[in-house]
C-alpha cells in the first residue's frame, strides 16, 4: 500500500472525494485509477513520498500549499487555486504535464535538495492551460480540444501558429529530431511507471542516434526498475563510452554491479560518478554501501 502519511484527513475536504486519504485503496477506487486528489487543503506543506502507484495528482481550491514530489509524475492538475500553490519536483526530468485553470498562484520548480527557482505559470481565467518542459524551460499555452472535448496537447508545447515554417533539416538532423521525440515519449512512459514501454521507446531513439548518452543511461534505469541488472550494466557502460562526463552512466553502472553482488567492481564506477557530482548524497551513500559489502564479502 502506498504511504501517504505526509498529510492528515482533517485538512482535506470535498464532496466528491473521500475524507480519509490515508485509505489509498478506497481513494483510488472512488476516483479514477492511478489518481490521487487533494481538495481545499490549507495545510502549508505536503510531501508525496511514494508515487509508484499514482500517475495523476489533482489539486482543487488549495491555498498556501507547498507540495514536494519525490518521484516522477505523469500528470498534475491544478484548478481554482487562487492563492499561492508551489509544486516542487525532485529533478527536472521528473516534470510531466501540468494542466491548470484559474490558478494564478500556481508555480513550479525542481530540485528538492537544493535551492529551487520557482516559476509562476498559473493565470486567472476560465480557460485551461498546459505547462510542460521544453528543452530546459517551462512553456505554457492554452489547451486545444478535439472531438469529445479531449485535450489535444502535444508531448511538448508547440510553437505559436504564426511562426514561420522552419527550413528542412539535413537527413542526419532529421534522424536526431526523431530520436529526440522517442526520448521524450520514453520519459513520459517512465514518469507513468511504464518502464517496459519506456525502454522500447528509448531503443527506438538509440537506433536513430546511438551517441545519445542520456538515453543509454535512461534505458539502464528502466532495466534496473525491472530487475534486469545485466542489461542495465551493459547500457550504463555504453553511456560511459559515448558520454564519459555523464555522471548517471557511471552511477548506474555502479548500481548495476552492486545489484549483481560485484561490490569491488562497483566502487570505481561510483567514484567516477562522485568526481562528476561531488555533492550528490545518493552517490556518496552508494559508495559507502559498496565499500561495506566489499569488506563483508572479502
Amino acid at each position: 500500500m502506498t504511504n501517504y502519511h505526509a498529510w492528515d484527513s482533517k485538512v482535506t475536504r470535498g464532496i466528491a472525494v473521500p475524507t480519509v486519504l490515508a485509505d489509498i485503496d478506497r481513494q483510488m477506487n472512488f476516483a479514477a485509477k492511478w489518481t490521487s486528489r487533494i481538495n481545499e487543503t490549507k495545510k502549508p506543506t505536503m510531501r508525496l513520498l511514494d508515487l509508484e502507484m499514482v500517475r495523476k495528482v489533482e489539486l482543487y481550491k488549495c491555498s498556501r500549499l507547498e507540495l514536494s514530489l519525490d518521484q516522477p509524475l505523469g500528470t498534475l492538475q491544478v484548478d481554482e487555486c487562487e492563492e499561492p500553490v508551489a509544486v516542487k519536483y525532485a529533478e527536472r526530468d521528473h516534470v510531466g504535464k501540468a494542466y491548470h485553470q484559474n490558478s494564478p498562484g500556481f508555480s513550479m520548480s525542481w530540485g528538492l535538495c537544493g535551492p529551487a527557482s520557482s516559476t509562476v505559470v498559473g493565470q486567472a481565467g476560465s480557460f485551461q492551460l498546459l505547462t510542460c518542459l521544453v528543452d530546459t524551460d517551462l512553456r505554457t499555452e492554452p489547451v486545444r480540444r478535439g472531438e469529445g472535448e479531449f485535450p489535444l496537447d502535444a508531448r511538448r508545447a508547440s510553437p505559436a501558429s504564426d511562426q514561420p515554417e522552419p527550413e528542412a533539416a539535413p537527413a542526419s538532423e532529421q534522424r536526431r529530431q526523431e530520436a529526440e521525440k522517442h526520448r521524450l515519449a520514453g520519459n513520459d512512459m517512465f514518469r507513468a511507471s511504464d518502464f517496459s514501454q519506456a525502454a522500447a521507446l528509448y531503443s527506438l531513439a538509440l537506433q536513430l542516434a546511438p551517441d545519445m548518452g542520456a538515453v543509454w543511461a535512461n534505458r539502464a534505469q528502466c532495466w534496473l526498475k525491472m530487475g534486469d541488472h545485466e542489461k542495465a550494466f551493459a547500457d550504463a557502460e555504453k553511456c560511459t563510452e559515448v558520454e564519459p562526463m555523464n555522471p548517471k552512466g557511471w552511477f548506474r553502472k555502479g548500481i548495476s554491479l552492486h545489484a549483481m553482488q560485484r561490490y569491488a567492481e562497483a566502487i570505481p564506477a561510483l567514484l567516477e560518478a562522485e568526481k562528476l557530482e561531488p555533492s550528490n548524497k545518493q552517490i556518496l551513500d552508494a559508495i559507502k554501501m559498496a565499500q561495506l559489502m566489499a569488506r563483508k564479502s572479502a
